[in-house]
Order: structure tokens, then sequence, then C-alpha cells
């Protein structure tokens, strides 16, 4: 017989890493586990939890004052708002060039890709230059299929981007 305990509000979380999750029961997977959640698991009222990269923005300016915001991990509906508040702060200083390194992004979802347009609409007012490098086949993907490669300058590698920037600039 089915257990409805979810109807009674008896529902409980559990953590799983995500290779095991999908293919064990509640009931088994109940014994592997532990007291203390890694803190980048994210629980679901399924009972299953999913593992999330936490996004890690790392700035910089290069040796042609090129303003680098390197990423790395997910950048999701959870990350986008850290992102956010980092592109903001160079579209408040008016940055006549930023460079989005994405070369360690993972995954991207739609509040990330909201967040990169709304930098490149407070850029463009000021005739800021943006730029994507290192966007693996899977986010480019993702941004063929919301045609953002057509007005993103999305190029393969940091020094392709760089001298991309740099000749706008002349």
């Amino acid at each position: 017989m089915p257990c409805n305990n979810h109807r009674r509000g008896k529902m409980r979380s559990i953590q799983l890493p995500v290779t095991v999750a999908p293919r064990l029961p509640i009931s088994v997977a109940r014994h592997l586990l532990t007291d203390d959640p890694p803190a980048n698991f994210l629980f679901l009222r399924t009972g299953v939890a999913a593992s999330v990269a936490p996004m890690q923005a790392r700035e910089y300016t290069d040796e042609t004052g090129v303003h680098v915001v390197a990423l790395s991990g997910e950048v999701d509906l959870h990350h986008s708002p850290q992102l956010r508040e980092v592109l903001l702060a160079h579209a408040d200083a008016k940055r006549p060039a930023l460079l989005l390194d994405l070369s360690e992004v993972s995954y991207m979802d739609s509040s990330g890709l909201a967040t990169l347009i709304e930098y490149l609409q407070r850029a463009l007012t000021y005739k800021g230059r943006f730029a994507l490098a290192g966007v693996s086949d899977r986010l480019r993907t993702i941004f063929d299929l919301a045609r953002l490669g057509e007005i993103f300058a999305i190029h393969p590698s940091l020094d392709e981007a760089k001298a991309a920037l740099a000749s706008r600039a002349a």
C-alpha cells in the first residue's frame, strides 16, 4: 500500500548526492544519510537533494587594463543575485570594458542570463564594452537557444576576447 504521509505533512527532507538519489527509494536512502549535510546540498521537498556547485566570482584587472570577472560553479536562481551585485558595481563604476570569463561555469539558468542582459543594457548607456570568454559547448547551447549569441560578444578564449575589446576601443 502506498505511503500517504505526504498528505499529513509528515514528509522528511533527506540528502543524497545526485549520482545516488535518482535510483534509490527513500526507505533505502535514509540509511546513507549523515548528521551534518555538506553546504552545497539543496534540499527538496521530495526527499531527494541535488548537489549545487556554489558560484564564485574572482575579479582582477589584467596588464592591459581590462577588468575581468572570472566565474566558477553554477549561476542559477540562488547565485545570480551575487553575480548581479558584482556586475552592477562595475556598471556603477562605468568600466569602459568588462570581460566575463565563463570557462569554469558548469551551468547557467534564465536568471543568470537576465543578469547578464541587465548589465549589458546598463553598459550600453555609457558606451561600455562587454565580452564573454571561455563559454563551454553546454553554455553556448543555452545562449544560442535564447538567441543571445546575437547580442553578446562571445569568444572562445580570454586572449581573443581581450583582443576584441581592445580593437573596439580604438
